[in-house]
């Protein structure tokens, strides 16, 4: 054991005769300015949770100075700052207590702007000179600027609410001609002419289907979900499912096969939104 501590010791005081003080300022400047141009927030700790360095970005969106948290305990700066309470949340709670699961995204009003971000804590980890354990020296706390993401997928989910609410009103004009053709009020029509119209009103109804999925799914996404939950028979739910495919699966040659016990018991659902 001594003959261990004195090696490490050895290779400690090597290690810090080959550096030079200027190299180090050197290498610190170089870190430093590297974290401060990175466009995404970074907040750096060490093992004690006091905070090491924050980048321009990041005192940007806290709207702290740098000489109010650099070097300051973190809980410290989190009692009178909402998002580094937000931050620091789960590194500054008991272990037990730590939330492992991926979190939704951190929305931040900053700049005149609405802005979200993805959090991402890496703990820091080295081997020291001359040891063979390693040792936690901190943590790093990464935001990355998913706002382009967000408005993007905003736009798409606009965009197909939009759609499909535009598609509703030509099928429906497509559906009335429909009747009117069938009553014959327009004229006589023979048994193929009727044929094709029944085939024209099935394909209608299919696509005043889908453009109602296509809503349900835009309202999912949303968050503004509207259910009409009421007891519904379990074979009528899956019929209405294999119906809604039925055409797609006899084009492709491929045959659907349902079996369903006989007298279960009604359930409580949506019975659209759960086909």
């Amino acid at each position: 054991l001594l003959s261990q501590a004195s090696n490490s010791m050895a290779e400690k005081l090597e290690e810090y005769h080959n550096s030079k003080l200027s190299e180090l300022l050197m290498e610190k400047k170089r870190i430093d300015t590297l974290i401060n141009n990175m466009q995404d927030p970074v907040i750096g700790l060490d093992e004690n949770n006091i905070v090491l360095f924050a980048n321009n970005v990041a005192l940007h969106i806290t709207g702290l100075e740098r000489e109010q948290i650099v070097g300051k305990a973190v809980q410290d700066v989190a009692i009178h700052n909402d998002l580094v309470r937000l931050l620091v949340k789960d590194l500054i709670l008991p272990i037990s207590e730590r939330q492992e699961r991926k979190a939704a995204p951190i929305k931040i009003y900053a700049g005149s702007k609405e802005s979200y971000f993805d959090k991402e804590t890496m703990k820091i980890s080295i081997v020291p000179t001359g040891e063979r354990e390693t040792r936690d020296i901190g943590h790093v706390i990464l935001l990355r600027n998913i706002t382009l993401f967000k408005e993007l997928d905003t736009a798409k989910t606009n965009f197909i609410a939009t759609v499909s609410h535009e598609l509703k009103t030509p099928i429906a004009a497509i559906k009335l001609s429909i009747q009117l053709l069938t009553n014959q009020s327009a004229g006589t029509l023979n048994d193929e002419q009727l044929q094709l119209l029944e085939s024209i009103e099935e394909d209608s109804n299919r696509l005043l289907k889908i453009t109602g999925e296509l809503l349900n799914m835009t309202q999912v996404e949303t968050g503004n979900i509207q259910l009409n939950i009421k007891k519904n028979k379990p074979e009528e739910i899956v019929r209405y499912a294999t119906d809604a495919v039925g055409a797609l699966a006899e084009k492709k040659r491929i045959g659907l096969y349902t079996d369903i016990e006989a007298a279960l018991p009604e359930v409580n659902a949506d019975a659209d939104k759960t086909a």
